[in-house]
């Protein structure tokens, strides 16, 4: 459960991401992204119901000196990309994608998290000069106030690579540094600095997501630039959608839970009645979270058509359904091929000389019964001469086993004895 703040959310100012982030919440649901089950308030705080991981962020075990391998690396980097490519193609900006919002479980998937500055394009003119972001990952066009798109988002996924692979960043200060540094030097990993144990196609896909041009880069014409380059040459994108891949890096389990540094709740009561001049009392419920409605993902009542941001989907489109449908099939089509085998496993076991004759309810066995090769059989094909010890075994409903009549024997019935009890294909039967 994620409690936040009324009062520290209206002292920062983050009412509207709140909001952005609960009516995206609302709507998003993929396997590589955190989902929300409900939300709902109080007088003092909001509150998110969302998936609970067993580990930390891809920033914990940086500061645990844990090294990425190239292939551990590849994997974290198909995780994060299958999660971009369906929040796009709902025509979503993450624009702060960072390790922080990166999250792993105990089989060492990732999850995006963290949508509070995302923001839904509705259309291709709809150009926003937003810049707000993570410094170290912001994209150049976001932090120079150029419009950003989708884009964006694949910048900073090249920061994280670069940072995965040489253990650092290529851009670091405030804002206005890092704004200079974008203006007078564009940062590429040269063939000398990539490690030992990395490929340079590694390094050519770091430099393609990186390029200050958001025209130029990589993913420009869409995320299927950046699946079919050759660092992911023959990667299986369905398994890992489908959590079948081993992941090749496990977390190891937590030491510390790092807190946030904040101010109490007393000194910021006191900052806002004095700036604000609102006194709380301890209802902040004036204070702009009316439109934080309560949610339910397994109420159908509970929905947010009338809630949405302009333009936005009433329901979002998965991309990846299509690695879904074809598991289904494949495993029916398995399923059926092992009922098969079994079913011809469990034929193939009854006693040598045994078969069910489909047109009646009719077996033959080896016991002898029928001396004359010539006689014709209870079909009224002909006998083909070679089998002397032919016998044809009825079975009725009340799973008697008679002997069938032979012209040459007087036409007699018989009760056959020694009888033995087994089924077959769900037919209760009687055998010698």
């Amino acid at each position: 459960m994620k409690e936040l703040s009324k009062m520290k959310l209206f002292y920062k100012k983050n009412i509207k991401n709140v909001l952005n982030e609960r009516v995206l919440l609302s709507k998003l649901d993929h396997p590589f992204l955190i989902k929300m089950h409900f939300c709902f308030q109080d007088k003092e705080n909001l509150y998110f119901i969302l998936d609970y991981k067993e580990c930390s962020d891809l920033r914990y075990y940086y500061s645990r000196e844990i090294k990425f391998n190239e292939e551990q690396s590849r994997f974290l980097i198909s995780c994060l990309i299958l999660s971009l490519e369906y929040i796009h193609t709902n025509r979503i900006v993450h624009k702060d994608v960072k390790p922080e919002n990166l999250i792993f479980d105990k089989n060492g998937y990732i999850y995006l998290t963290d949508f509070g500055i995302a923001k839904y394009i509705s259309n291709e003119n709809d150009i926003d000069m937003d810049s707000t972001g993570s410094i170290g990952y912001i994209a150049p066009e976001v932090l120079l106030k150029q419009g950003y798109s989708f884009t964006a988002d694949y910048f900073a996924v090249g920061i994280i690579l670069y940072e995965l692979m040489l253990i650092s960043r290529p851009y670091f200060g405030n804002r206005k540094e890092v704004q200079k540094q974008f203006k007078k030097n564009e940062v590429q990993v040269t063939p000398d600095e990539i490690p030992e144990g990395w490929s340079p196609e590694a390094g050519d896909l770091i430099n393609k997501l990186i390029l200050i041009d958001p025209e130029k880069r990589l993913g420009s014409k869409g995320i299927n630039e950046i699946k079919d380059h050759p660092w992911f040459k023959y990667y299986d994108w369905k398994s890992v959608y489908l959590k079948k891949t081993t992941s090749p890096f496990i977390p190891p389990p937590l030491t510390e839970i790092s807190m946030e540094d904040s101010l109490e709740e007393e000194d910021i009561s006191k900052i806002i009645k004095e700036k604000y001049n609102i006194n709380l009392d301890g209802d902040y419920s004036n204070l702009g979270f009316e439109k934080f409605y309560y949610f339910n993902r397994y109420d159908k009542n509970s929905n947010d058509e009338n809630n949405l941001e302009g333009g936005m989907m009433k329901k979002f489109v998965n991309p990846h359904q299509i690695y879904e449908d074809i598991d289904i099939k494949e495993r029916k089509f398995y399923e059926e091929i092992r009922r098969t085998a079994e079913k011809e496993k469990r034929l193939s076991s009854y006693k040598k000389g045994h078969r069910k004759v489909f047109s009646s309810e009719f077996f033959k066995s080896k016991i002898k019964l029928f001396t004359d090769s010539k006689e014709k059989d209870i079909r009224g094909n002909k006998s083909n001469g070679k089998d002397n010890n032919i016998k044809y075994i009825r079975v009725n409903r009340a799973n008697n086993l008679k002997k069938i009549k032979n012209n040459n024997i007087n036409n007699d019935i018989k009760i056959i004895n020694k009888k033995k009890l087994i089924e077959v294909n769900k037919i209760k039967i009687y055998e010698f």
